[in-house]
């Protein structure tokens, strides 16, 4: 799926719906084709994360650990990408790991957003706020032109499903001008 497609649908997306029809949940990656350096430094830029920690993660690398400034999300910056990670956790059998590897393979940071924030936004429910962080990394994204993708854009209801629904895993793969 086009990350501005599954952007539009985040928008349209009843709140009750997010996790069946787009795979909002806690847990929820997003791998960059950048060094952690520059995902840090991008969200560094933007008035609505606060850097709150540097430290050393439960994988055993670096991890920045950023909040969404009006609250609710919490996000944690690796320099790495875990097959847990990936589309399934890893365990894409359907295609036979394909998107795993892929996955793995080409992208280096992962930003893992959680609901888990003591300051939470009010009046507004935690996978709405999720929502409007992935709607927010994705258009810079877009704006820098920064290749990402979003592994669990999947919604629930089609996990279900005996045939997957391989494609509406979001790709962001930018078209670079030889002028840019």
């Amino acid at each position: 799926m086009e990350l501005e497609e599954y952007l539009k649908a985040l928008r349209e997306c009843p709140d009750d719906q997010l996790t069946d029809e787009l795979g909002i949940h806690d847990n929820w990656p997003i791998l960059f084709d950048a060094d952690l350096d520059s995902v840090v430094g991008y969200l560094s830029q933007h008035s609505n994360y606060k850097h709150v920690e540097e430290g050393k993660g439960h994988r055993g690398d670096v991890v920045h650990v950023f909040y969404f400034v009006p609250g609710t999300v919490e996000l944690d910056v690796f320099g790495s990408i875990r097959a847990i990670d990936t589309t399934y956790f890893g365990r894409d059998e359907g295609k036979k790991g394909i998107e795993t590897r892929r996955q793995m393979k080409d992208y280096k940071t992962t930003i893992m957003l959680h609901p888990y924030q003591e300051v939470v936004v009010e009046g507004i429910g935690w996978r709405r706020v999720v929502a409007t962080v992935v709607e927010g990394i994705g258009e810079l994204a877009i704006r820098e032109k920064i290749p990402i993708c979003m592994p669990s854009t999947i919604g629930w209801k089609y996990l279900k499903t005996r045939e997957r629904e391989y494609s509406r895993i979001v790709y962001h793969v930018p078209v670079v001008s030889a002028s840019s």
